[in-house]
């Protein structure tokens, strides 16, 4: 990528991120024009090009810059006090949640990415996905009481689970051409958080 990037205008520089993320989250990567980027972004194909070398370079930096930025993201939102499982899922959502306010079409740009089926793409994708998801894992595990859960139950388990369940409702919104609206999918986490906490949780008569 060209450094010239950075000399933008921090608003401009959005502007160009978030032409990116509409364009690459509306379709998967070889039907995703970059002309119709340059054109969200009110600029030339050429000059998008100047900033970055290729289409599959900016795809990876728009990549690369939605992890960055949730991260942080989530990071900034976490309760570093609060040590209980569903409590520090639910900061690490509302972290996202802001990115999302922020940068309405990053989060449909990450589910395209997830779910990419250009081959050359999806490896290198798979293998940042993995690190990135690691990563997050083995933060957000280090700072739960485990001492709660049932001794047949980890806390591995049900982070899982919560990946299977995540994954099955954006499969399924994907399948059925709908929107994916983040108010409908908290209120899933919630309905999902409720019944996995009754089955992980020690009772009172455990």
């Amino acid at each position: 990528m060209n450094k010239k990037f950075y000399l933008l205008e921090k608003t401009r520089q959005l502007e160009i991120i978030n032409a990116g993320f509409e364009i690459f989250g509306k379709y998967d990567y070889k039907h995703a024009s970059t002309d119709l980027i340059a054109k969200r972004a009110g600029m030339s194909k050429g000059l998008l090009f100047f900033y970055f070398k290729n289409k599959m370079t900016f795809y990876l930096f728009l990549f690369e810059y939605a992890v960055t930025a949730i991260r942080d993201s989530v990071e900034a939102s976490s309760d570093k006090d609060s040590h209980d499982f569903f409590e520090v899922i639910e900061g690490s959502i509302k972290g996202k949640a802001v990115v999302l306010s922020q940068m309405p079409y990053a989060f449909k740009f990450m589910v395209m990415a997830l779910h990419q089926k250009d081959e050359r793409l999806k490896v290198v994708l798979n293998e940042r996905f993995k690190a990135s998801h690691l990563s997050s894992e083995q933060e957000m595990l280090s700072r739960i009481n485990a001492s709660k859960f049932r001794e047949d139950i980890s806390p591995e388990h049900i982070l899982e689970i919560f990946g299977y369940l995540l994954d099955g409702y954006i499969q399924n919104k994907l399948a059925n051409n709908a929107e994916i609206q983040l108010e409908e999918m908290m209120a899933q986490y919630e309905l999902w958080s409720k019944l996995l906490k009754r089955a992980a949780y020690k009772t009172e008569s455990d």
